[in-house]
């Protein structure tokens, strides 16, 4: 090819930062990239040569200074190669540059040739790719068009684009506008009722012109911003171009259309909640903070605990009445005070201290001091930290990179975030196995795919890899990594293929002889009639018609059920009989959802067991737990109840009838933190007070306990199955008793030897040290 000269434009818009030093420069005057200080200098430089590029930037620009040392590189090598130049002005200063070339973001990176501006460079900001784009300049591809509104067009709505968004306002009197995605499933429903509308509202000048704009777009980015939109779809009525109302309505042709006869601003939103007692009892010695009040209790303390909370939130229900017993002693040994705030009701408090989750403890002492609460949430806990108002102790440090096995890496390369992209590069295929050293199926692979590397090795077919997930979590962030192992294949042109082979050593080089992605999964499962003989009066409901359905219903029971399921098909005929009682009755509707194939849709409604009968009415739900046949759903939906209260939760008794001795007794709300805290691990015995083997084991146990706090060797917890079932089920404590060592409240290991004393004494000398088994 030609050798072209060429230099670079990267121009930042400055009227962001109007308070910014200008003068400043952020390449040296002998460089390689030329400075240049006017947009006449630019003109000249790019016209004493057949093809150009020249550069523009901002000091304050943290993008542009990123970008500087692979500008300044690449610079050197076009130089050397005879390519062309480099060259820079501060844009900051010398704003006829912004203005001579319509910088509109920044960075932006221009391409000129013949003296003349040809397109922006859009390629990546390295060294490699601005050489690589020297040595053949390529146009960018035009912006996409927006998608149709359908396969056979628009219809008889306008599409809108930054292009023509203010000229088409302006020029009708009334404009009916749909912001929407392709992707949207409302939004896929919905098009074909818009459309409808469009083509009614052509035959009456009283009604407004319909339009859309597709947001997935980038060049529309702006139209979605300017108008604050949050969702999809979202309408809007104008009025030339100023916005009149937004619509809220069901979305049919006939509401569509109704509503633009005689457009109304939509209902004002609720009232925020009002302020509820701290507890069911009052506040007791608890203050209950607002923004108002907020400074002023701080300035009046030498220390204040803060609870920030949810009346919803679980957590924070079961940590109310510690918390307020602890303000009540707090306040008589005048060790500060403890106060709360409703998160639901002054959010923008919650917001100023960056509250992520329920509830968070922050510590305010002198001087702005501010400590975070992690200790035991319990009245003593509480406590003993205002005595001691203490910050948690320092994260361990990060754990030490290790060899793949025992006996060294072999012929498997080790990366890091640092090499990772080089290796793969300099290689044909690379298959990658991400794990953690912790992870008992990782250890048990290691071997043969330490083996399967010097193979591919030997045989040129690529090379093996691995990453510590441990030590680079984000790296494995990055790839999605969810579990451990995980083995992908990069390829050629940045092609992934999920490894879901037999993970062997002939398995894997087999792999690698001929890499292939994992067949297609099963299709999925065919909607089926409700019952055999059709749904009757059942309406079957989908992700797309759910919340449509129950907002055109007084009140909708739903059963969320699987075809496999044997209650299901039991109560399927009366089900259906109760749908046509309560259809003639106008009581209202009685649907059903298939959980086999709208699986989100039953998650999102937290189904854990089939079936699961839900009604929903204005907003709120209730769960069904009358009989299941025809006589009790209708009666049930002539007088919706909420199922009486559950049962009071069973007394905790002591680990024995001596006592608790050493063994520390855990429940929901106190299990991560006495986890968490105990640095040299935690032994827990998950049990039920019935259990033969439990009392068995629970003696040995008790005696283990003490000698292991003695010996400084962790901790013996145990949890009561029968007091805290969600607990148990969490770990997956199916069969009692079940014993699983935890270094952090995520990370565990099963205890599978003898249940005698001296077996538990060995298995917590041998796991007592720290060890950092952090997931992603």
């Amino acid at each position: 090819m030609q050798v072209q000269t060429v230099v670079f434009v990267v121009a930042t818009v400055v009227a962001v930062l109007s308070s910014t030093v200008a003068g400043a420069s952020i390449f040296p005057q002998d460089g390689p990239v030329r400075v240049l200080t006017s947009a006449k200098e630019v003109d000249n430089f790019v016209s004493t040569v057949p093809a150009a590029m020249v550069m523009i930037y901002a000091p304050w620009c943290s993008h542009c200074t990123a970008f500087k040392p692979a500008f300044i590189q690449a610079a050197g090598d076009v130089a050397d190669a005879g390519l062309g130049a480099f060259a820079a002005v501060n844009g900051d200063e010398h704003r006829d540059v912004i203005a001579a070339y319509s910088i509109k973001s920044f960075p932006t990176v221009l391409y000129f040739a013949d003296g003349e501006l040809k397109w922006p460079y859009s390629g990546p900001r390295s060294a490699a790719g601005l050489l690589a784009y020297m040595e053949n300049p390529v146009a960018p591809p035009p912006p996409p068009q927006p998608t149709p509104l359908t396969a056979d067009g628009n219809g008889d709505v306008v599409i809108l684009a930054t292009s023509n968004y203010s000229s088409v306002l302006l020029s009708s009197p009334s404009t009916f506008v749909m912001l929407y995605s392709p992707s949207c499933g409302h939004c896929k429903n919905t098009i074909p009722h818009f459309m409808d509308a469009a083509s009614a509202a052509l035959d009456d000048d009283s009604l407004p012109l319909f339009a859309a704009v597709d947001l997935s777009l980038p060049e529309n980015g702006a139209i979605g911003k300017m108008l604050d939109v949050a969702a999809f779809p979202t309408f809007v009525l104008f009025d030339g171009n100023i916005e009149r109302f937004r619509y809220k309505g069901a979305r049919t042709k006939a509401a569509f259309l109704e509503w633009v006869a005689d457009p109304q601003a939509p209902p004002p939103p609720p009232p925020p909640p009002a302020r509820a007692p701290f507890t069911e009892d009052g506040d007791g010695d608890v203050a209950m903070l607002s923004p108002e009040t907020f400074d002023d209790h701080l300035d009046g303390f030498d220390g204040t605990l803060v609870m920030f909370f949810a009346p919803w939130c679980g957590h924070c229900k079961a940590m109310k009445e510690p918390y307020k017993a602890a303000a009540a002693t707090v306040k008589a040994e005048g060790l500060g005070s403890l106060a709360a705030v409703d998160c639901t009701v002054d959010n923008s408090l919650c917001n100023e201290f960056n509250i992520k989750g329920y509830p968070t403890l922050i510590y305010f002492g002198d001087d702005d001091e501010q400590i975070t609460f992690a200790g035991v949430r319990s009245e003593e806990g509480l406590v003993a930290f205002m005595r001691d108002p203490q910050p948690p102790p320092p994260p361990p440090p990060p754990p030490t990179r290790t060899p793949f096995t025992e006996d060294g890496d072999g012929d498997v390369t080790m990366l890091t975030p640092e090499t990772f992209d080089d290796h793969l590069d300099g290689s044909d295929g690379t298959l990658v196995m991400f794990y953690a050293p912790w992870c008992g199926h990782c250890k048990t692979m290691k071997e043969p795919y330490k083996a399967a590397a010097a193979t591919v090795k030997a045989e040129g077919l690529g090379s093996l890899a691995a990453v510590d997930c441990t030590i680079d979590r984000a790296l494995c962030g990055k790839h999605d990594v969810k579990g451990y192992p995980t083995v992908v294949y990069f390829g050629a042109d940045d092609e992934q293929i999920t490894f879901a082979g037999v993970r062997s050593e002939e398995g894997l080089v087999a792999f690698m002889r001929d890499p292939q992605p994992p067949p297609p999964p099963p299709p999925p499962p065919t909607r089926t009639p409700f019952t055999e003989d059709g749904d009757g009066d059942v309406t079957m409901l989908t992700p797309e018609t759910f919340d449509d359905h129950l907002d055109g219903s007084d009140g909708t029971l739903v059963m969320f059920y699987a075809p496999w399921c044997g209650h299901c098909k039991a109560m399927k005929e009366p089900y259906k009989a109760a749908a046509a009682t309560v259809k003639a009755e106008g009581l209202g509707s009685l649907a059903a959802v298939d959980c086999t194939i709208d699986r989100a849709l039953c998650g999102k409604h937290d189904v854990k067991g089939y079936p699961t009968v839900v009604y929903f009415a204005d907003g709120e739900q209730m769960a069904f737990s009358g009989p299941r046949t025809e006589e009790g759903l209708v009666a049930f939906m002539r007088d919706p109840q909420p199922p009486p209260p559950p049962p009071p939760p069973p007394t905790r008794t002591p680990f024995t009838e001596d006592g608790d001795g050493e063994v520390i007794m855990l429940r929901s709300d106190t299990f991560a933190p006495f986890v968490d805290s105990e640095s040299a691990g935690t032994l827990v015995m998950f049990y039920a007070p019935w259990c033969g083997h439990c009392k068995a084991m629970k003696e040995p146990y008790k005696a283990a306990a003490a000698t292991v706090k003695a010996e400084g060797l962790g901790s013996l917890a145990a949890v009561d199955c029968t007091i805290d079932g969600d607990l148990c089920a969490r770990h997956s404590a199916n069969a009692y008793p079940t014993l699983l060592h935890f270094t952090d409240a995520s990370s565990s290991i099963k205890y599978e030897a003898s249940r005698t004393e001296d077996a538990l004494l060995e298995f917590m000398r041998e796991h007592s040290s720290p060890v950092d088994h952090d997931e992603l």
